[in-house]
């Protein structure tokens, strides 16, 4: 996945469930999240491979992007 689209497919997440008073995520889960924000940003770390989340989290990221997206279109 493009380092850029992620970051911002990230960055949407932690920005909409904020705006929206929305516990989508614990605090261990936006912990993880900031820490691949981390890693996308760091450009001197080359990423061979996906960052890995339990299945559950990744669910859950996938969901809400479905949910952002949904929403730009009405």
């Amino acid at each position: 996945m493009d380092r850029e689209l992620r970051l911002e497919e990230l960055q949407m997440i932690l920005e909409y469930c904020t705006a929206k008073n929305k516990t989508v995520f614990s605090i261990g889960e936006r912990i993880c999240i900031n820490q691949e924000r981390g890693v996308l940003m760091n450009d001197d770390v080359i990423i061979n491979f996906p960052f890995a989340y339990s299945k559950k989290l990744q669910s859950k990221i996938d969901f809400t992007l479905s949910k952002i997206e949904s929403q730009k279109l009405i």
